[in-house]
C-alpha cells in the first residue's frame, strides 16, 4: 500500500494533475486553438484507457513490479521527449505514450494488486491510495506552474520526467507483489482453459453494462471540466496564479474526498453513495457557470472546489467497488481493465468536446452545461445497478 500510495502519489500527480496547467503557455507559445490543444489531454487519456484491458490481461501472466515499473519508465521517457518537442504531433504522441505508461504503472495494475491482497473495506484501501495522488497534484500543480513561469514548459516536463525515473520506477521495481493467486485463473505464465468460458458472462452481464454506462457518462462530465478548469478560469479574468491556486485546491480537496468516499462505501454502500456523488458533482458544475473575475473573490468559486473536489471523482473511485459486488474476484483485472478502455475512449472526447464547444460557442458555458447534463444523466443506469451487498 506504501509503494502503491507514493508512486499515485509521484506519477498521477506530475501528469494527469498538471495537464491543464501546461494548456495556457503552450497556447500561448504555439499560437494553438482550445480545439488543438485539447488533443494533448485527450490522446493521453485515450492512450491510458485503451491498454486497459491489456494490462489487466497482463497482470494474470506477468509479475506487477516488471509491468508497473517498466510502465513508470515509458512515463518518464515520454515526458522528457514532449519537452524537446516542437509542434503539435510530436507533442501528441509524446502524451499518448505517456498516457500509455500510467495506465500500467497505476490505474488499473494498482486497484488489481489491492484488490488481491485487501477484501475487506476494500473501498477505503482504494480510497488511501487514490487520495495519495490527489496530494500528488496539490504539490505539483504549483511547482510546476512555478518552474513554467521561472523556467519555461520544456523544463517543467523535465523535471517531471526526473521525478518519475529517480522515485517511481525503483519503488515500483523492488517494493511491489501480487498476493498470491489473486484475481488470476493460472499461476503467472500459465492458462486457465476455462478462462474465456468464465469470463463471457459477466461481460455479458447487465450489471456489469450499467457500470460501463455509468462511467463513460460520469467520466465525460467530468473530464470536460476537469482539464479546462484553468483555461475557463484565465478566461473569465481570474489571474494565472489565482486559477493554479484553485486548481491544487481541487487536488486538496479530492484527498479529502476519496477518504470520504471510501468510508461512506464501506458504512452505506457504494450505490448510494456514487449516486450522492453524481448529484452533487452535476449541481457544483452548474455553479462554475456564475465565476468571473469578480465573482472569484466571492464564495462562488471556493465552494465549487470544495464540492467538486470532494465528489467529483467518486465514480472512478467507486466503479471497480461496484465490480467486486456485482462479479467477484474472477478476471477482476480483465473486468476493470474493460471498463477503463471503455469509459476512457468515451471520457477522452470530454476535453476535445469542452474545446470544439467553446470554439464554436465563443465561450465554456454551453460546454460545461452539456458536462452537466451528462453527469447528471450517469444516475440513470447507477440507479439500475444490482448485486450482492450492493446498495
Amino acid at each position: 500500500m506504501a509503494a502503491l500510495s507514493l508512486t499515485s502519489f509521484i506519477i498521477l500527480g506530475s501528469t494527469l494533475a498538471t495537464i491543464g496547467i501546461f494548456l495556457v503557455p503552450l497556447g500561448r507559445s504555439f499560437g494553438w486553438t482550445q480545439e488543438e490543444l485539447a488533443r494533448l489531454p485527450t490522446v493521453f487519456l485515450i492512450a491510458m484507457t485503451l491498454f486497459g484491458p491489456v494490462i489487466g490481461w497482463l497482470l494474470e501472466r506477468v509479475r506487477p513490479q516488471f509491468l508497473m515499473s517498466g510502465g513508470a519508465l515509458l512515463v518518464a521517457m515520454s515526458y522528457y521527449l514532449a519537452g524537446q518537442s516542437s509542434n503539435l504531433t510530436t507533442l501528441s504522441l509524446a502524451m499518448a505514450a505517456a498516457g500509455a505508461g500510467v495506465c500500467a504503472s497505476t490505474n488499473v495494475a494498482s486497484v488489481v494488486v489491492i484488490a488481491g491482497w485487501i477484501r475487506h473495506r476494500l473501498a477505503l484501501a482504494i480510497a488511501i491510495t487514490v487520495a495519495t495522488s490527489a496530494l500528488g497534484g496539490a504539490l505539483f500543480q504549483p511547482l510546476t506552474q512555478y518552474f513554467i513561469q521561472t523556467q519555461g514548459w520544456r523544463s517543467a516536463l523535465q523535471w517531471i520526467a526526473c521525478a518519475i525515473f529517480l522515485v517511481a520506477v525503483p519503488v515500483l521495481l523492488f517494493s511491489i507483489r501480487a498476493a498470491p493467486g489473486a484475481g488470476r485463473s493460472a499461476p503467472f505464465g500459465e492458462a486457465s482453459p476455462r478462462s474465456k468460458a468464465d469470463l463471457a458472462p459477466l461481460i455479458l452481464s447487465s450489471s456489469y453494462a450499467l457500470i460501463v454506462l455509468m462511467s463513460v457518462l460520469s467520466a465525460i462530465g467530468y473530464m470536460g471540466v476537469y482539464f479546462h478548469f484553468v483555461p475557463f478560469l484565465v478566461a473569465a479574468g481570474v489571474a494565472a496564479s489565482q486559477a493554479a491556486a484553485a486548481y491544487a485546491g481541487l487536488s486538496v480537496m479530492s484527498f479529502f474526498g476519496y477518504l470520504l468516499i471510501g468510508v461512506c462505501a464501506d458504512r452505506f454502500g457504494p450505490k448510494w453513495t456514487l449516486m450522492f456523488c453524481l448529484t452533487v458533482s452535476a449541481l457544483s458544475t452548474v455553479l462554475l457557470l456564475s465565476v468571473n473575475a469578480q465573482t472569484s473573490k466571492s464564495w462562488t468559486l471556493p465552494v465549487f472546489v470544495v464540492l467538486w473536489g470532494v465528489v467529483g471523482g467518486g465514480s472512478f473511485q467507486l466503479a471497480p467497488v461496484l465490480l467486486t459486488k456485482t462479479s467477484g474476484m474472477r478476471h477482476f483485472g480483465v473486468l476493470v481493465g474493460i471498463v477503463t478502455l471503455l469509459c476512457g475512449v468515451a471520457s477522452a472526447m470530454g476535453p476535445l468536446l469542452t474545446g470544439v464547444v467553446h470554439d464554436r460557442m465563443q465561450g465554456y458555458s454551453t460546454a460545461f452545461a452539456v458536462c452537466a447534463l451528462l453527469t447528471a444523466a450517469a444516475l440513470i443506469p447507477a440507479g439500475f445497478i444490482r448485486g450482492k451487498r450492493i446498495a
